[in-house]
């Protein structure tokens, strides 16, 4: 018969063996997902911090019962090339014509158009929402030979929508 080796000398089993070296790999790595929860932090806060906050405002304007023309008319104004092209020379605009026309939204209810527009400084859309407005009083009667619309209340401030 052979003879066993001491308990003491005996090797280790698999399970034993496995359990040591995930101690060890774990003691050693211990930093790697501490670091990928960070640099996932730092890069969401840099997304986030480089999107401008974009503020809207808005104006109502009322068209007038005794006009001729539909509501669409006075609103189609407030997009038309002419408006557009005199706002962004009057509030000295960086922005195209089109990428204006997609800061305006407009909303028709009845005889009241809602003017709506969308600026990142909060004081940039109230002028804008403001220049707009205006522009739309002032210029129904020469470009649509209509009576102008009038000005419900104020501009509202803008806000984060």
């Amino acid at each position: 018969m052979t003879d066993l080796p001491p308990a003491s000398q005996a090797l280790p089993t698999e399970p034993v063996r496995l359990r040591a070296g995930f101690k060890q790999t774990t003691t050693f790595f211990w930093w790697i997902p501490i670091l990928l929860a960070a640099v996932a932090g730092l890069l969401t806060y840099a997304i986030v911090a480089n999107q401008d906050n974009i503020f809207r405002a808005s104006a109502e304007l009322l068209v007038p019962v005794e006009s001729t023309l539909e509501p669409q008319a006075y609103a189609d104004l407030a997009r038309s090339e002419a408006i557009l092209t005199d706002t962004i020379r009057e509030l000295r605009l960086t922005t195209s014509i089109d990428s204006l026309r997609n800061d305006i939204h407009l909303t028709i209810q009845d005889t009241l158009i809602t003017i709506e527009t969308d600026a990142p400084p909060p004081a940039d859309a109230q002028l804008l929402a403001t220049r707009v407005s205006n522009a739309i009083i002032h210029n129904a009667p020469n470009l649509l030979a209509a009576p102008p619309p009038s000005l419900l209340g104020n501009i509202t401030s803008p806000s984060n929508p």
